[in-house]
């Protein structure tokens, strides 16, 4: 197949079916046209038997929003399918100049195109997971889908990537999809294309993540970043500091609409919304790349460092250069388009024409590189130490790292920034292809828009420490104690990257290896030296409950309500305290009400069975209700979860075997708990205790019995159904996932099962609700500011003026995130402001919970 015209009436199908039978009912050549917006493009063609023309396959087949995915017809115009996706918060991060003149999916497939934004997105060929073809013959083939790594065999999307309309005629295509930008705005710089190269390394060099990095042949470089409104201020004033120079053009604030990357405009940083925007920068890159109808444009690419040499010695009038992907394209006589095609091969790059004059005629590509050339290309870039044969360079067959992966194409450069104790395996690091779709789910990522601190982002700086290629302390350290762990990544990954263990074997790392500030170890002592016992918890709540009644004086609130960072942090968390309570204890031994269904043992915990005493007291009586005999050992201690999370490895495993000693003496089906984070890490004692030889089995046959509550009461309700009388309830209840439930322990469906079990109760569904509410263990107290950002982003749990009620698994889920969610926070009924019952409140004090998983 090929493209062009022909004097007969197109044949115009509609659907899969009818453009399979057009293709059947053709004879000869066929032309396939779609929006014609690339009919120039490439040598002349033969005049064609049939014109297929696929306009008329247009829609949006299927849009999964949480996958951020979206199938669509070929003929459909990228336009157009960006503004169906726009609601959504979503886009195809595509680019390309021909996009405003109505281009289409299938034709920016066909073609090859790209944009500015391949800088970060790559081309449509890393957009594309998913085809749906017709051959010549009829044969209709698909591959690929709506996963990333559901492609089995050859990649059919990839080899259809600048096919020119010659192996098939696309029908349907699958993309995967990003989110829209918060915010964009582009540094301008004029200087000469050398000048421009020394800035771009600059900034390729350092923390600054731009999106696109392009230099006009009219002495601009232009530098565009996107993130948070927080986050890109303080990027683009480090990004200016370092370069000493550029025109700041910022684009709308969050609160305007949306702006697609194809149709950004620019103004003035710091004008207000009524003033005249500046000179849009990207439409003059636009028109630079389309180039002088006069004149034959070509897309030509080698090794980023080659580029502004090459440029250098082409008769070019027009150029577009980018200097982060190698990619440019040129204006030139249509006479001088053999001679770029040489010198472009001659520097190991290759060229292919992009448009010409109508009537004009060119080679459309330059000499094909030898495959054998390529092969040993790709031999020294896979076994660069020649383990398996010798290795050949190839002067200008260098093959460079894609925009975004974790491979440097590096041998080991150094040694290793970790120690020889559980340092990340290079097998997890390697598992991750680098797809994206983590972004969308990480807190972080989405409060500052940094790409170090998504999952991906902190995988691609433990793979350089691995190498050799940086140190622990700085950077790396700020990234990784950002993180919250809340395993969200972990739930949306498609490639099962094991995130939570990279993270785990990370921490002990920097916690072993790199010294902290005076002020923050001192901090951290103070909370570990506190939190994991429960005797010196039970004697702080003394002074404790003393506070709270003074802290209702009007003068001591005023002055608890201006204690600095992380003590406000910590005055703001501190629970209603019950002197009473905190003393209790639960019997060791409850019998189960009426006939025996199971045996149990419950991990009351340390702060949970202080400060949360009356959740073990519950918990206790309903799975007795239930028919569970519940065991309470006096011996148990904390389980270590708090200082796993945060890196103190040494005590955690301690702590761990204590537990396993004391649990496993006892004769019960299950070890149950009612704190998320305590039981993830209590399920993953048999992988944290693998390799000692006297606890392995030990600890593995103690973490096949640990249970959430939640586990043991579903699975009582699905064997021989409730015992306990449901008394009916008559409202609606939000129930929002603990991070460490949901995403770390996969439990989901069951604490729901258990909430549906009442009668006349509505279980609502909360939007966003995978996104992690700031609390994260300790996180909220040594990250006070990041934790208080993160509190408020909860949005409203529905439009309805009727109450909605919350369902909190553990006392994990934050009071703030209930208060700003138009719910009925039960932690507010407790809290002295006025408006503790109505969905404004958003009080801070003492009826927030404290620490917890």
């Amino acid at each position: 197949m090929s493209q062009g015209n022909a004097t007969a009436a197109p044949l115009r199908p509609t659907d899969l079916r009818s453009l399979r039978d057009a293709v059947l009912d053709t004879a000869g050549t066929v032309g396939i046209v779609g929006a014609a917006t690339a009919a120039g493009w490439a040598g002349r063609l033969a005049p064609v038997d049939t014109v297929l023309d696929t306009t008329g396959l247009t829609g949006v087949i299927t849009h999964n929003p949480g996958d951020m995915t979206v199938s669509v017809r070929a003929g459909t115009p990228l336009r157009q399918l960006q503004d169906e996706l726009a609601p959504h918060g979503q886009h195809v991060a595509f680019d390309a100049a021909r996009v405003a003149d109505g281009a289409t999916v299938g034709g920016l497939v066909a073609t090859g195109d790209a944009g500015p934004a391949a800088l970060v997105h790559g081309s449509m060929r890393d957009l594309v997971i998913g085809v749906t073809l017709v051959l010549a013959d009829g044969t209709m083939a698909r591959s690929g889908g709506h996963v990333i790594k559901n492609v089995a065999g050859y990649d059919l999307a990839k080899l259809m990537h600048g096919s020119y309309g010659t192996l098939g005629v696309l029908a349907e295509v699958v993309l995967r999809l990003h989110p829209m930008p918060k915010r964009s705005a582009t540094l301008a710089i004029h200087c000469p294309l050398e000048e421009a190269a020394e800035h771009a390394a600059t900034v390729l060099g350092g923390p600054f993540e731009p999106a696109a990095l392009e230099w006009l042949s009219d002495g601009t470089l232009l530098i565009r970043v996107e993130g948070t409104e927080e986050a890109l201020d303080a990027r683009l004033q480090r990004l200016r500091a370092v370069l000493g120079t550029g025109e700041l053009l910022d684009l709308p604030h969050p609160e305007e609409a949306p702006v697609r990357p194809d149709e950004r405009h620019a103004r003035t940083a710091g004008s207000d919304e009524a003033a005249v925007r500046t000179a849009d920068h990207w439409e003059r890159h636009a028109s630079l790349v389309r180039g002088d109808p006069s004149l034959a444009s070509l897309r030509i690419g080698v090794r980023p460092s080659r580029l502004p040499g090459r440029l250098a010695e082409l008769p070019a009038s027009f150029v577009t250069a980018g200097l982060g992907t190698g990619v440019a394209t040129i204006s030139v006589p249509v006479e001088a388009v053999a001679e770029a095609h040489s010198r472009v091969h001659a520097a190991g790059g290759t060229s292919v024409l992009r448009s010409r004059p109508p009537e004009a005629d060119a080679p459309a590509w330059g000499p094909p590189p030898s495959a054998i050339s390529v092969l040993r290309a790709v031999k020294a870039e896979l076994d660069p130490q020649a383990g398996s044969a010798r290795a050949v360079s190839t002067p200008g067959c260098e093959m460079s790292t894609p925009a975004g992966s974790a491979h440097t194409n590096l041998p080991q450069t150094g040694p290793s920034a970790f120690d020889e104790h559980r340092p990340p395996e290079r097998d997890l690091l390697d598992d991750c292809v680098h797809c994206g779709f983590c972004l969308p789910t990480c807190p972080t990522y989405q409060l500052w828009g940094e790409e170090m601190d998504s999952p991906r982002g902190r995988i691609y700086l433990m793979d350089l420490a691995e190498k050799g290629e940086i140190g622990l302390q700085g950077p790396f350290t700020e990234h990784i104690d950002r993180c919250l762990g809340c395993m969200a990544c972990v739930t949306a990954c498609p490639s099962g990257v094991q995130y939570d263990r990279l993270l785990e074997s990370v921490r002990p790392q920097i916690e072993r290896n790199v010294p902290r500030e005076r002020s923050d170890t001192w901090f951290r002592n103070a909370i570990f030296a506190l939190f994991p016992y429960r005797r010196r918890l039970r004697a702080a709540a003394v002074p404790g409950a003393l506070y709270q009644r003074l802290r209702k004086i009007p003068a001591v609130a005023k002055l608890a309500g201006k204690l600095p960072g992380r003590l406000g942090a910590m005055e703001s968390l501190l629970p209603p305290v019950s002197v009473r309570e905190a003393f209790a204890r639960l019997p060791v031994h409850t019998p189960a009400v009426g006939e025996r269904r199971a045996r149990v043992a419950l991990l009351a915990g340390c702060v949970q069975d202080v400060f949360f005493h009356r959740v073990n007291a519950a918990t206790v009586r309903v799975l007795a209700a239930e028919g569970c005999d519940v065991l309470v050992p006096r011996e148990q201690q904390c389980c270590g979860a708090l200082e796993l999370h945060a890196g103190r490895e040494d005590s955690a495993l301690a702590r761990a075997k204590r537990e396993i000693a004391v649990y496993e003496t006892l004769d019960v089906d299950h070890v149950v708990t009612n704190v998320a984070g305590c039981g993830s890490s209590m399920k993953e004692y048999g992988h944290l205790l693998a390799d000692d030889p006297e606890w392995a089995e030990r600890a593995k046959a103690f973490s096949s019995r640990v249970r959430d509550v939640h586990e043991v009461l579903a699975d009582l309700l699905s064997d021989g159904g409730p015992r306990a009388p449901r008394h009916p309830f008559r409202g609606r209840v939000a129930y929002h996932d603990a991070c460490h439930l949901g995403h770390a322990q996969q439990v989901r469906a069951q604490p729901r099962e258990v909430l549906r079990s009442i009668p006349d109760l509505e279980l609502v569904d909360l939007p966003e609700a995978a996104l992690c509410c700031g609390s994260a263990g300790i996180y909220n107290m040594i990250m006070p500011d990041a934790a208080s950002e993160l509190a408020p982003a909860r949005p409203r749990t529905s439009g309805r003026s009727n109450r909605t009620s919350w369902s909190r698994p553990t006392p994990a889920a934050c009071c703030r995130s209930a208060s700003t969610s138009g719910a009925t926070c039960p932690s507010c009924t407790r809290c002295s402001c006025s408006t503790r019952r109505s969905a404004g409140c958003r009080c801070r004090g003492a009826s927030a919970p404290g620490p917890a998983g």
